[in-house]
């Protein structure tokens, strides 16, 4: 089975804007939150923030009217470029993926 995940521009500021329905989903207000973010060689999850400690791949995240960060080594590592290219997002059981290549491999 292919999974194809949801195109996301990613801004010249190297944000990313996650839609409002998606959060919504897994109860993330859009306009102050704060989600941890674990981080993959080609992708991210971004999972609902709860207070525990954090394993090596994770980070706590700021989450403003529905933006949030990409980190730039992350992104060159990738080979995206702000203001060109997409990231490809997925709502999965415990999370949402964020994927740097449209198919998704989990």
């Amino acid at each position: 089975m292919k999974i194809l995940g949801l195109p996301v521009k990613i801004s010249s500021q190297k944000f990313i804007y996650i839609p409002v329905n998606y959060l919504q989903v897994y109860g993330i207000d859009r306009y102050c939150d704060c989600l941890i973010r674990k981080e993959y060689k080609d992708r991210f999850i971004f999972l609902p923030y709860e207070k525990r400690p954090l394993q090596q791949n994770e980070n706590v995240v700021n989450l403003r009217a529905g933006a949030t960060y990409l980190p730039e080594q992350w992104l060159m590592d990738n080979q995206l470029t702000p203001g060109r290219d997409n990231v490809y997002l997925i709502g999965a059981n415990d999370g949402l993926l964020i994927s740097a290549s449209e198919e998704v491999k989990l």
